[in-house]
């Protein structure tokens, strides 16, 4: 993976709303992955969505384990 093809960005936990600062690759397309919030440690799932025309992000979508 090129470091051109990952970013963080900062969220917000669907649990606590903490900030959270999420990894996103892009370089896999449109994806879904999970992580744990670094403040309550409960599972997020992360949705990615990745433009088919020009490999640009389009969107981050969190949401809570018992939403998926």
């Amino acid at each position: 993976m090129c470091d051109q093809w990952l970013s963080w960005q900062q969220e917000g936990c669907p649990h606590c709303g903490a900030a959270n600062d999420i990894p996103v690759d892009i370089s896999q397309g449109s994806h879904e992955t999970w992580v744990d919030c670094h403040w309550c440690c409960a599972p997020i799932m992360v949705a990615i969505t990745v433009s088919p025309l020009d490999d640009t992000l389009e969107s981050v979508v969190l949401k809570r384990d018992d939403e998926v």
